[in-house]
């Protein structure tokens, strides 16, 4: 998700438990516990390659390219 590891998404869901929501609020504790509820609820996601600067998301007809079609910081 977003280039989160489980462990961090995991300490968002636990700041968010402890420290932002009422106290009778339903949040999964882990990053599993997230993902099964997402999929139980019929969503889904799909991942979708961008370039390291994310300039560029590797999509549709541009799935099976290798290099970005511009530039937009040629540093």
């Amino acid at each position: 998700m977003g280039r989160w590891s489980n462990e961090s998404f995991t300490m968002l869901l636990k700041m968010l438990k402890e420290e932002l929501l009422p106290d009778e609020a339903d949040l999964p504790n882990t990053y599993y516990g997230a993902k099964k509820v997402i999929r139980n609820l019929g969503l889904s996601y799909e991942r979708i390659d961008a370039c390291r600067n994310d300039c560029m998301l590797y999509w549709k007809e541009d799935k099976l390219l290798i290099l970005v079609k511009f530039v937009a910081n040629p540093d």
